[in-house]
């Protein structure tokens, strides 16, 4: 429709950078260690009980991490541990501190123990994924990427675009035969699915990418991620009833998800539901989703 047309030009801009619904950050590195923080391992959402009393000492912590003072981070997730050693998050931390010390024996000992007691704190995984790709084990690297898409329930294509699709493409190109011998060692078969519709998706192989996401959506519900990517797929399609149902469901299963919001507000638009439209927008940036501040400004005033 003409209005959608206008709306995606203006926000295209913002969007580009996001991909379809998640913020991309320049590593350090091939992988990025580092974009942790900012890209999807902030604790707002998921923050263990327990582990709640110290949300301002954490955000400390990741200050001290970041600017690369070790010492001075231990020193206050030590203090945590004194006053809360049933937080998880503890384990998380000290294995991040000795990660960034390049010491990942010690890494790995803190985040095999928080894997096997904390299964759903999905930063462990992503840390060991890069443990194992800089140490030359991609398969294993891979399948631990893949458990992050899994574990992590608001997980977009950023993520896949910086840790997944590097270890698929060589060459900067994508082999078919190199993705399908690759993607056989996956174990988990819903995430090797997301992965398969994710790159449909960007062959704008919209019919493919959508079955592959249904199948994902339908062994994992839950996953407000992938009702968005349902959604992105049947607005593609001009399938607008089944698209605005998608983003009903992600927003049911994630209050919060900025993004989901912001589609569907861009849908209501499309459809002449401007209220609805931006009323969503509206809640995208609050929600800190920039591209929703610059629709809601052109299109809600």
């Amino acid at each position: 429709m003409q209005v959608q047309s206008s709306i995606y030009a203006l926000v295209f801009p913002l969007v580009a950078g996001v991909l379809l619904f998640m913020p991309l950050h320049l590593p350090e590195t091939a992988l990025p260690a580092s974009s942790l923080e900012s890209t999807y391992g902030q604790h707002s959402r998921t923050f263990p009980e327990s582990c709640k009393p110290h949300e301002e000492d954490f955000e400390v912590a990741d200050e001290l991490l970041k600017d690369g003072r070790w010492t001075q981070a231990e020193f206050v997730i030590r203090q945590i541990q004194y006053e809360s050693p049933e937080c998880p998050l503890i384990l998380l931390y000290f294995g991040r501190i000795h990660y960034y010390q390049q010491n990942d024996r010690k890494a790995l000992s803190y985040f095999n123990r928080l894997a096997a007691t904390y299964p759903e704190i999905h930063q462990t995984y992503h840390f060991r994924g890069l443990i194992y790709h800089e140490q030359g084990l991609e398969l294993v690297a891979l399948e631990e990427f893949h458990k992050v898409m899994i574990t992590h329930k608001t997980i977009g294509t950023g993520y896949f675009f910086h840790t997944i699709l590097p270890i698929l493409e060589k060459g900067a190109e994508l082999n078919p035969n190199r993705i399908d011998s690759l993607m056989q060692h996956v174990t988990m078969k819903p995430a090797a699915e997301l992965s398969r519709g994710l790159l449909a998706f960007f062959r704008e192989d919209y019919d493919e990418a959508l079955e592959y996401f249904e199948n994902f959506v339908a062994q994992i519900p839950d996953h407000a991620g992938g009702w968005v990517l349902v959604g992105r797929c049947n607005e593609s399609l001009k399938k607008e009833y089944e698209a605005l149902d998608a983003y009903n469901r992600a927003i049911a299963r994630s209050s919060d998800f900025a993004e989901a919001y912001f589609y569907r507000g861009l849908l209501n638009i499309d459809v002449e539901n401007w209220y609805g439209g931006c009323i969503d927008l509206h809640r995208a940036r609050s929600l800190d989703n920039p591209a929703a501040g610059m629709a809601f400004r052109n299109y809600c005033r």
